[in-house]
């Protein structure tokens, strides 16, 4: 899948797009979310002036589109709950799939947290699929915020931004060999717990790193 800027000629297919969509959440019991007439030929094309709607396509044809926005997004000032972390973020919205192919919604989520930035998004209390597709790929519920243009009500999810190999509590860089021996300061090294059944090693954290027995992360020791 191809991700890009939409365009005005974008309008019809956008718009089927929605219809496709609205229709799909009508039929899993989420039929109030996005009402008759939305988004609306006037909203997207607002929004693809600003360069903010972004067109999902696969084998030529569009098969979804989102908007990606940057800066605080005014609905998430308040909100019935907590933000894990007052982070700058990117907001995901309307975002949408024809239905034609899978994994438009993550492709999504992908292109936008390699932005370098946290993502919040927010989605109604009956979009039962939408719910299990944030936290399937990393966000949190957070708790309840309500819409600037009407007041309903959405169920707001966050997810921290991805933090560059070999910095604290991101995944082991591709290719890094496991170091076994004497933890040595400032030598990545990787925890095995869980990955091999009774065999850990020291901690890959630069903040673990010299500790000795047991590490930071909590795993069972340093395997020598």
């Amino acid at each position: 899948m191809e991700i890009r800027p939409a365009a005005e000629a974008d309008l019809p297919a956008l718009l089927a797009v929605f219809e496709t969509a609205k229709a799909f959440m009508a039929a899993h019991g989420n039929p109030t979310q996005w009402g008759p007439g939305y988004p609306g030929e006037a909203l997207l094309r607002d929004q693809i002036r600003r360069g903010v709607c972004y067109v999902v396509e696969a084998d030529g044809r569009m098969a979804g589109t989102f908007c990606c926005l940057p800066g605080a997004d005014p609905s998430y000032a308040q909100i019935e709950g907590a933000w894990p972390e007052d982070v700058p973020y990117l907001t995901i919205h309307r975002l949408a799939s024809s239905g034609r192919v899978h994994g438009v919604a993550r492709a999504c989520i992908d292109w936008c947290a390699a932005r370098g930035l946290a993502l919040r998004i927010d989605t109604h209390r009956d979009n039962l699929v939408m719910q299990r597709m944030l936290q399937k790929n990393g966000f949190v519920y957070c708790g309840v915020i309500h819409l600037a243009e009407n007041g309903e009500p959405r169920l707001a999810y966050h997810r921290p931004a991805r933090r560059p190999p070999g910095t604290p509590g991101s995944k082991r860089p591709p290719g890094l060999p496991v170091q076994r021996g004497t933890p040595l300061a400032g030598v990545l090294y990787h925890c095995g717990r869980g990955r091999r059944a009774g065999i850990t090693f020291s901690c890959w954290r630069p903040s673990c790193a010299g500790r000795g027995p047991g590490c930071a992360c909590g795993c069972a020791g340093f395997q020598g």
